[in-house]
């Protein structure tokens, strides 16, 4: 026990916040709001129908009004934390209810996360963008990449089709606007002369492009048709633009650009002879700009700058080993050769020679490399998020090495090689605008099903026909343009749908109450032939994640496709598993297994997925599911699976009363195989208290040190330990937040802010080192007296709670893990009478021959 001084506050949580409110934005506003007509926009069925789906008019007078009661709403709740007025930097309404503010104090930033009329407040987070034409290898356009014909593009009208009538809007450093990728005439290296593009609709677009720094009115074009810069976040404390930046749209970076013209750029023959052309994936799309992100910086650019400043004609690159494993082509300040590290020592051998030399020859084009291949610096799964209940990534794309217009104002080039998956993404975008443009009424959703359903595993050059990538690596595969634009069936799903799947109590996403109330209520009891919408595994995804399989133990998930197909079609699905998991994992049943369905029709299926004894061994394991019909689809979605060791409560918190009366206590746990589990422990652990004496907008702060072999570590506040200064009752519950950081940093770890009365910060294996930890006064009485409790537990166990070491359990079935406490535990206040009780913590951790499942956290708090 040991007494904290009160202090200012010395985290640095200022920063600027995207503050979501509770109410649904115009976009999908449904009319509970008294007074205010609902604004939603009607979804538009999936059919062969290719009319325009409906879009939001901004200009009605219901929108308008709701509007305006958003605007007011957000005012309110920026007032409301101390948010001045001119902290406000965005109101948003549209398409997202909130605003984007500067937050000054940690007191205004828990003020915003307690407002009940706020479902979430996220930091912003800046973010940095660390073959010469893909259409070709794409197959959008075919072997005479002059003209463009001969490949999917042609299913659209040809090149000079394609993507007509759909906007890319693109979030990103700002564009090039001069650039001929982004032209709206015919010679696209005039901007005199015919125009190769109609005005676009203010219906489809009413975005703006107001003027700026080196953004002259007239900039935007029939192309270009919006840019607006969002830089008020981006400004220094004497408000100006970061250097070698602009105060407008333009690009003072080259990310923007590349990625604009990779997406919906036109085609542009920038050899003078047809040789050399290049093209966004939709070329005949408009593009807005909108202009968010940070500039970034290039190590490989940097060094290049430094061998042409020392001197030096030419670089070599060698990547370090257990660095990065791609090797990129880029113009830099010098010619370069990029090598991968298993040629380091050769060349650093050689190099060390008398009389070593270095030609530098021409470059050559090879038709026969091996591609796709998966890059080192592309993400892999599983997510994190949902406890792998859905399968990440989705898709892959070309990301390594793109040709594509670029800023002058960084490398003084009109066209670089960039690599990264911000390359991917423009590509999937443009490719997705094709989508939308041949099925103007598909949601989001669909037209990502068609992508991945439609999506290839296996290489197509080099040695054709090689498997690439696993799912966690690029998700259904490789984006195929000649398939997309046809793929059968198709698997939809709302906003709705996702908040449901959210709702699941076995998964870590917290959803703000307003989301629980509205859509968790509709949970349906488990069924075998009926799908419960609030299982994640029923979330109709064009994939199959199951994280939590039980062996021998059949999982029945469901799926809903819908015809696409302007015809009747017949459809048969047929289940492949991969090779290491073929004797492990099967899909006993997918039903029906054939069905008719007209232009437009859905079928609900049942799927059931079932793990063999010994899956667990195996960890995740993979295949595919695919629906052929006779008109010649072939819809396919990937599978991953594996065996859970159990399902078991993260925490369990036994009643004090049934303790100190010396009663057993039991939970519950699900085990996923058969055999003999192992239970061992750590704690169970007294806390450890500091207290101390806090106002509103002051706090305390502990350093507190953690050891070697701690496995876990919690922070605590009770709503019941406060106490008044007066020693009078509380009148109002006392609002406070936990912040842990590294000593001697501002930056804070992890956080506790919840709207819930007690406050509690849980670090899992926390490396050693010395931590402070801050209980920070949000809304309490003035010096009210405030009791944290700290709990570092060891990895060595105390002898204080006893139970079954190993215990026979049986896949499926559930069992009870029997605790039993020593009599002599003493909550007895170390402050003596008055004072707040001693509460115990421990963590039981489940094993099963070297394989370690989730812990279950036993807490003791009176």
């Amino acid at each position: 026990m040991s007494e904290a001084r009160i202090a200012g506050s010395a985290l640095d949580l200022a920063g600027h916040y995207i503050v979501v409110l509770d109410n649904a934005p115009a976009a999908t506003y449904k009319g509970d709001v008294s007074g205010y007509e609902a604004t939603h926009v009607q979804a538009a069925s999936i059919s062969s129908d290719d009319s325009a789906s409906p879009k939001l008019d901004v200009s009605t007078a219901a929108v308008v009004a709701y509007a305006a009661f958003l605007e007011e709403q957000s005012v309110s709740v920026a007032a409301a934390a101390s948010v001045a007025a001119e902290d406000v930097l965005y109101k948003y309404k549209y398409l997202l209810a909130g605003f984007a503010a500067r937050v000054t104090s940690a007191q205004q930033l828990a003020a915003l996360r307690r407002d009940p009329r706020v479902s979430t407040v996220e930091r912003v987070q800046w973010m940095h963008r660390t073959t010469f034409t893909t259409p070709g290898f794409l197959g959008l356009e075919g072997n005479s990449s002059s003209s463009g014909s001969g490949g999917a593009w042609d299913q659209l009208g040809g090149p000079s089709s394609a993507g007509e009538g759909v906007a890319i809007c693109v979030i990103d450093s700002g564009i090039e606007p001069e650039h001929p990728s982004f032209s709206d005439r015919n010679n696209t290296s005039s901007d005199t002369g015919a125009y190769a593009y109609t005005v676009y609709s203010n219906a489809l677009y009413s975005g703006s492009c107001p003027v700026g720094e080196a953004f002259p009115a007239g900039t935007c074009n029939r192309k270009l048709i919006g840019c607006q810069a969002f830089s008020k976040g981006l400004r220094g404390s004497n408000g100006s633009i970061p250097a070698g930046d602009f105060d407008s749209c333009r690009d003072g970076d080259e990310h923007g650009t590349h990625v604009s013209a990779t997406a919906g750029g036109n085609r542009v023959d920038i050899s003078g002879n047809g040789k050399l052309v290049i093209s966004g994936m939709a070329p005949k799309a408009r593009l807005a700009m909108y202009k968010v992100c940070d500039r970034g910086v290039s190590a490989r650019a940097d060094k290049a700058k430094e061998v042409k400043r020392a001197g030096g004609i030419g670089m070599l690159l060698l990547n370090v080993p257990d660095g990065a494993t791609d090797v990129m082509t880029e113009i830099l300040s010098v010619p370069h050769v990029h090598l991968k590290a298993d040629s380091r020592e050769a060349l650093r051998n050689y190099a060390a020679t008398a009389g070593a030399s270095v030609k530098l020859m021409p470059s050559v084009t090879a038709n026969n490399a091996l591609a796709p291949q998966m890059a080192s610096f592309s993400s892999r799964g599983p997510t994190q998020a949902a406890r792998g209940s859905f399968l990440t990534p989705d898709i892959s794309a070309p990301g390594v090495d793109v040709y594509a217009p670029v800023s002058k104002n960084k490398t003084g080039l009109d066209n670089n090689f960039l690599s990264g998956t911000s390359m991917a993404s423009p590509h999937a975008a443009g490719l997705a605008a094709l989508i939308r443009q041949r099925y103007p009424r598909w949601s989001p959703m669909a037209i990502k099903s068609a992508l991945m359903t439609t999506a290839y595993q296996e290489t197509k050059t080099g040695q054709p026909g090689q498997r690439f990538c696993k799912p966690f690596e690029c998700g259904a595969g490789h984006v195929d343009p000649p398939q997309m634009l046809n793929p059968g069936l198709i698997f939809d799903s709302t906003y709705e749908d996702w908040a449901k799947a959210l709702c699941a109590n076995d998964i870590d996403v917290q959803l703000p109450a307003g989301m629980k109330t509205r859509y968790c209520q509709s949970c349906l009891a488990s069924s075998s032939n009926q799908p419960d919408p609030c299982d994640p595994a029923n979330l109709n995804l064009p994939s199959i994640a199951l994280p939590k399989l039980a062996e021998g133990v059949a999982k029945v998930i469901f799926r809903t496709v819908t015809n696409v197909m302007s015809t009747t079609a017949s459809f048969s699905g047929i289940a492949t598993m991969d090779q290491a998991a073929e004797k492990l994992l099967k899909v006993t049943s997918i039903s029906p297994a054939a069905f008719t369905l007209g232009a437009g029709q859905s079928q609900l299926l049942r799927i059931e997925v079932l793990a063999q004894p010994g899956a667990i061994e195996a960890g995740w394991m993979f295949g595919s599911i695919a629906w052929r019909s006779n008109k010649g689809t072939n819809t396919r979605i990937p599978l991953a699976a594996k065996v859970t060791l159990l399902d078991a409560p993260l925490e369990t918190a036994p009643a004090i009363t049934a303790v100190k009366k010396g009663l057993s206590y039991g939970y519950t746990i699900n085990p996923g195989v058969t055999g003999r589990l192992r239970l061992n422990h750590t704690g169970l652990t007294p806390a450890d208290m500091v207290y101390g004496s806090i106002s509103t907008g002051y706090e305390i702060s502990v350093n507190v040190t953690v050891p070697e072999n701690t496995t876990y570590a919690r922070f605590a506040v009770f709503q019941a330990d406060f106490r008044a200064a007066s020693g009078a009752p509380l009148t109002f519950t006392q609002d406070v937040s936990i912040y842990v950081a590294l000593a001697n940093s501002t930056s804070a770890l992890a956080y506790s802010e919840g709207s819930a009365p007690d406050e509690i910060v849980s670090m899992t294996a926390p490396a050693p080192g010395i931590y402070t930890v801050y209980v920070t006064g949000e809304k309490v009485a003035d010096n009210v007296k405030v009791f944290l409790n700290i709990w570092l537990l060891s990895s060595t166990p105390a002898p204080n709670m006893q139970y079954r070491r190993s215990m026979a359990v049986t896949a499926g079935k559930k069992a009870v893990v029997g605790l039993q406490f020593s009599k002599d535990l003493n909550f007895s206040s170390a402050l003596g009478a008055g004072g707040p009780p001693t509460r115990y913590l421990a963590r039981i951790v489940p094993s099963y021959g070297r394989i370690e499942g989730d812990a279950t956290v036993v807490s003791l708090v009176a």
